[in-house]
């Protein structure tokens, strides 16, 4: 126990240049991690904008969807559906 003690007292703390280099690295970490927010965010805003365009390119079909309100009364509603070659569906509501 003794030795545990004087190997704490005399344990030197860390130099300037290891704390430098710590912070560096940090830094160094968050601009990486703002960086890759903004790519994605660019990312995003593109795919969204070639979505839209690519539904609203195709020619819609006018159907209505039956839905089930909180109380139980069933509702119709107007839409126009979007369907590519993938099998996915699009619903947009039409006025």
């Amino acid at each position: 126990m003794k030795r545990l003690k004087e190997r704490l007292k005399n344990r030197l703390g860390e130099s300037l240049a290891e704390t430098l280099v710590a912070l560096l690295i940090a830094a160094l970490a968050v601009m990486m991690l703002a960086a890759a927010i903004v790519s994605a965010a660019r990312i995003n805003a593109g795919l969204k904008n070639e979505d839209v365009a690519f539904r609203k390119a195709q020619t819609p079909t006018s159907s209505s969807v039956s839905l089930t309100m909180d109380n139980g009364t069933p509702v119709s509603v107007p839409v126009n559906v979007y369907e590519t070659q993938n099998d996915y569906v699009y619903y947009e509501y039409a006025d």
